[in-house]
């Protein structure tokens, strides 16, 4: 029920007015109704006749006891014992679309020994202690176009059950509202966001975060605008971070063949790296429209054209250094037919540095594109392609610079059926080009690359993927450089029976590369990122007996950081989780043996745990 339309029903029906005019002459002073007041527009229960209280609450809860054998490097040994009681409870207020709560309670008893570690020397330590933590949820209105949220939840990460590097208390709060408009063209949001992780590893980390964001659609316009403020403080004084992001876009489409994006966008970076280190600050801004015509008559053609203003001031400890560029660009394509097409563009750029002199740098460039239909070669299709690129650039440190290059690459594609549910696809790729540039002479590039999937696709339970590639290309001449890419990729699901199944998402590269400045030295990076998992539910014909294999990947670039404002980012970095468990269930007993292995921070942590569980309730 939404109850604005509540609202608006207490309105009297059509004739109903003169009906109640005419009754009023004959009432009593008394027995007049007077109009709602405020108090129960905004609070309908108040004149609604009908009694106004919380609901008989839906509770539940659970009982567990927790033992974790915890061993790292250096000798280090921990033996944690935990028992946990926790209480659910969740009703409303009224009715369930005007206010929902839900409260959680957790009481956790924990005894734990440890040895080793930096301290080895150390006499071995025992500690005990209790916890108690909880929280919970207040939304009103949830079903309408404004639904309100506030929460707030302290949890101890002993009593999850779940992997965590270090023992810590997580208190998160949250305020959040949202409005939008009957005919969802507008929609405003906006919230207040805070975590504290507080853990006697690495003391207190907390992040605030405000936001906000409005998205609106009337045509022939389209906006999206957001706001957000985060901060992070950390126990070390002034190691932390600010960072204001802000930025706009607009969609304006009067016409069918006509499409103008525009963007504006404002981010300042402040970080405090602690003792030590230098402070620095970063300020970016840019404003960009972009237009793209297609003409009526001939939509062969394609015309583009748009700017562009940038700004970047950096400090650290000293006086800022500000860089801004402001350019223009304009271009054409045009479609000779579905295989050939010919471009041709033009920028212009005018930059300025702090200390030095600004400069106006133009480029024009024009080139030609030809892809050829596949043809049928009997044990694999064949198409090339090729591609002829002209360009001259004037101003700059090289003043005047032409660069001309000619590109062809060719192709060999096979598929194959294994079966009615595999298949395999095989691809050869070969190319080469010549690059002439007045500034760093002749450069001649030899590419060459070959991939291989598998998929398997036995019903709509099991669909999976298997992939591998490999890429490689070198450069001589003008420019020395070789780089090689080797890429496997896995994912989907397959089921192997009616009780076991795999799935995965999974991506492992490996890259290497050697450029001029390094000529000695070549570059090596892996990484491997995703996840996968495999159950079986019955294991060994017993019932209720399962089997869990879960393994997770992040050895990556780590983006996701508290430093970064990101609540919801851990304080140390697991690269590699892989999680073996053996559960067993007899009605509302859970019991739960496992063993996890884990890199922390390039440290390797191994935890064999033991969990008895018992679900109480019916929430």
């Amino acid at each position: 029920m939404d109850p604005v339309r509540w609202l608006l029903a207490q309105a009297p029906a059509p004739g109903a007015a003169s009906r109640a005019s005419s009754q009023a002459i004959f009432a009593s002073p008394a027995a007049t109704t007077a109009s709602p007041s405020w108090a129960a527009r905004i609070l309908p229960f108040i004149d609604s006749g009908e009694p106004a209280g919380f609901a008989p609450a839906r509770w539940g809860g659970r009982i567990s006891l927790d033992y974790v054998d915890q061993r790292g490097e250096e000798g280090l040994r921990r033996h944690v014992s935990t028992a946990t009681a926790s209480l659910n409870a969740a009703s409303y207020f009224w009715q369930p679309w005007f206010a929902q709560v839900r409260g959680t309670l957790t009481v956790l008893a924990a005894a734990e020994s440890g040895s080793g570690g930096a301290s080895a020397t150390a006499a071995e330590s025992n500690l005990r202690g209790l916890s108690l933590s909880g929280g919970g949820t207040l939304t009103v209105f949830p079903a309408s176009r404004f639904p309100f949220l506030a929460s707030l939840d302290s949890t101890d990460s002993r009593a999850s059950g779940e992997f965590s590097p270090s023992d810590y208390r997580n208190t998160r709060a949250s305020l959040r509202q949202t409005w939008r408009d009957p005919l969802g063209e507008t929609t405003y949001a906006g919230g207040l966001d805070y975590s504290l992780l507080d853990s006697a590893s690495f003391g207190r980390d907390s992040v605030l975060q405000l936001d906000s964001r409005y998205l609106g659609a009337r045509a022939p316009h389209r906006i999206d605008a957001a706001l957000a403020w985060s901060r992070n403080r950390r126990d070390s004084g002034s190691e932390g971070s600010d960072i204001l992001r802000a930025f706009g876009t607009h969609l304006y489409t009067p016409t069918p063949d006509l499409w103008v994006n525009s963007l504006a966008s404002f981010t300042e970076t402040e970080l405090g790296p602690g003792a030590g280190g230098l402070a620095f600050t970063q300020r970016l801004g840019q404003l960009t429209s972009q237009a793209v015509w297609r003409p009526e008559f001939d939509d062969r053609l394609v015309l583009t054209g748009g700017g562009r203003l940038f700004v970047n001031q950096f400090s650290r400890s000293g006086p800022d250094s500000t860089s801004h560029s402001l350019s223009g660009n304009a271009g054409a394509t045009f479609s000779i037919d579905d295989q050939a097409s010919l471009n041709a563009s033009m920028s212009a750029t005018q930059v300025a540095v702090t200390g030095g002199e600004d400069a106006l740098v133009t480029v024009g460039s024009a080139g030609a594109n030809y892809v050829s239909r596949p043809l049928d070669l009997g044990f694999a299709n064949y198409s090339v392609s090729a591609s002829l690129q002209g360009g001259r650039q004037s101003g700059g440190p090289e003043e005047s610079r032409i660069v001309a290059s000619a590109q062809a690459d060719q192709q060999l594609a096979r598929a194959l059926a294994l079966g009615d549910a595999v298949s395999l696809n095989l691809l050869a790729t070969q190319g080469g080009g010549v690059t002439h540039d007045s500034f760093l002479g002749r450069t001649d590039t030899l590419r060459l690359g070959a991939s291989a999937g598998v998929r398997v696709a036995t019903s709509e339970a099991s669909d999976a993927y298997l992939g591998a590639s490999y890429a490689q290309s070198e450069s001589k001449g003008g420019v020395n450089d070789r780089f090689r890419l080797a890429n496997v990729q896995a994912s989907g699901q397959v089921r192997f029976g009616p009780y076991d199944s795999l799935s995965a998402n999974v991506t492992a590269q490996w890259v290497r590369g050697r450029r001029d400045l390094l000529p000695d030295a070549e570059d090596a990076t892996r990484q491997v990122y995703g996840g996968l998992s495999y159950q079986h539910s019955r294991l060994f014909g017993v019932p209720r007996l399962r089997y869990l294999l879960s393994a997770t990947f992040n050895e990556g670039v780590q983006t996701a950081s508290r430093l970064l404002g990101d609540l919801d980012a851990t304080r140390e970095n697991v690269t590699q989780l892989i999680d073996h468990r053996l559960l067993y269930d007899i009605g509302r007993l859970e019991l739960r043996l496992g063993m996890r292995f884990a890199k922390i921070d390039g440290r390797d942590d191994l935890q064999w745990y033991l969990r008895v569980h018992r679900q109480i309730g019916q929430y």
